[in-house]
C-alpha cells in the first residue's frame, strides 16, 4: 500500500485513478479504492486492463460507494489480448456501481454485454459509451423489462462512438431521451429493435447527430409532435435517400 493512504481513507474526491501493470508498492491498486469509503462525486478509473481478476475487481466495493454520482471505466484500446473478452466482462459486473449513478462513461470495453433483468439504472442520466469494438447488441434478460420503463427510465443523454459492431442504436424506448450522438457505428441498420419500430420519437428528443452509420436506414418513427430543433448528418446515404419517410 503506497505511503500514507491509511491518511487517505476520508478523502470525498478522488476524480482519478490510474491503474499501473507496474508491481511496485507505490502503485495504486483498485483494491485500495475499499478505503476510501467517502468518496463522492465523479470517479475514473483508467487502466483496467490492468486488473488480474473478477476477485480483485470486487474489492474496490463501488456498489458502496452510494456518493458518487458519475463513473467512468476505460480500458487501454491500444492493448490486444484474444483472451480477454471473459475476463473483461468479469471485470466489468466486478465494478457494479450502485443503482442511482446519474453519468456513467464505458471507454474501450471489449468483453460480452451483460445479461441482467430490471429495473435497471432507474436514476442514470447520461450514457456515454466508446471504443466496444466487439459489442454487438444491447441486453437486458427480457424485452419485457424495456417495454414496462423499467430500464433507463430518466435517460437523458446517450452518445455512442466508434462501436464498430452495434445493430441497433438504442435498447428500446427512451421516454426521456433529450439528446442523441451516434458516431462511426458501421453496422448499424436501426435505432430502435426491429419489434419497436414504430415507436414515436421521445417527447423531449430536440437534439439529433448522426455521422458515419452508412447502412443505418432509418430515424425514429417521428409522428406529427416532434420537438427536435437541431438534426446533423454525416455520412449516412442510405438514410438520408430514405429522408422522404421522417415527417419532420
Amino acid at each position: 500500500m503506497p505511503q500514507g493512504i491509511s491518511q487517505m481513507k476520508y478523502l470525498q474526491f478522488f476524480p482519478n485513478v490510474v491503474l499501473s501493470d507496474k508491481h511496485k508498492d507505490d502503485v495504486f491498486k483498485i483494491t485500495e479504492l475499499a478505503e476510501l469509503e467517502y468518496l463522492r462525486g465523479k470517479l475514473c478509473i483508467s487502466g483496467l486492463e490492468n486488473i488480474n481478476d473478477a476477485m480483485e475487481a470486487s474489492k474496490a466495493n463501488l456498489k458502496d460507494k452510494k456518493d458518487l454520482t458519475e463513473l467512468t471505466l476505460s480500458w487501454n484500446n491500444d492493448v490486444v489480448d484474444a483472451d480477454s473478452s471473459q475476463k473483461e466482462l468479469d471485470v466489468l459486473d466486478a465494478l457494479r456501481p450502485h443503482t442511482k449513478l446519474k453519468f456513467l462513461k464505458i471507454d474501450s470495453y471489449r468483453g460480452d454485454g451483460i445479461d441482467s433483468h430490471g429495473p435497471l439504472f432507474t436514476c442514470l442520466e447520461i450514457l456515454h459509451i466508446l471504443n466496444m469494438l466487439m459489442w454487438k447488441e444491447w441486453s437486458f434478460g427480457t424485452e419485457a423489462i424495456l417495454q414496462e420503463g423499467q430500464v433507463f427510465p430518466l435517460l437523458k443523454d446517450v452518445w455512442l462512438h466508434n462501436c464498430p459492431k452495434l445493430n441497433v442504436g438504442l435498447p428500446g424506448y427512451l421516454p426521456s431521451l433529450e439528446s442523441l450522438s451516434i458516431g462511426d457505428c458501421e453496422e448499424m441498420e436501426y435505432l430502435l429493435p426491429i419489434t419497436q419500430q414504430t415507436v414515436t420519437a421521445p417527447p423531449f428528443l430536440d437534439d439529433v447527430s448522426i455521422s458515419d452509420c452508412p447502412v443505418l436506414e432509418s430515424l425514429l418513427n417521428w409522428g406529427s409532435h416532434n420537438k427536435v430543433k437541431a438534426l446533423s448528418l454525416s455520412n449516412t446515404k442510405v438514410l438520408f435517400e430514405n429522408r422522404i419517410k421522417w415527417d419532420l
